[in-house]
């Protein structure tokens, strides 16, 4: 079962990306909501989020930091 997290937030990212739908407001909201959620995040939803953020061509660098934090602490779980 996917977290309000993910089911919210990263899947919205996604599809406003897959769309190539612009909406700096929106993107900037998301990723300011995500930085407190990150940790709870699977690696699929890092990574989800991650190319919504360079899909969207967002320079939110605080969230490609937590993004990647969050990515380096959960690398165990990606060989397992």
């Amino acid at each position: 079962m996917l977290s309000d997290f993910e089911e919210h937030l990263t899947n919205t990212a996604w599809a406003f990306a897959v769309c190539q739908v612009t909406d700096a407001p929106l993107m900037y909201a998301i990723s300011s909501s995500s930085i407190a959620r990150i940790a709870s995040a699977s690696p699929q939803g890092l990574a989800n989020l991650a190319w919504a953020v360079a899909k969207s061509m967002l320079q939110h660098m605080t969230l490609l930091a937590a993004i990647s934090a969050a990515a380096l602490a959960k690398m165990t779980e990606w060989h397992s």
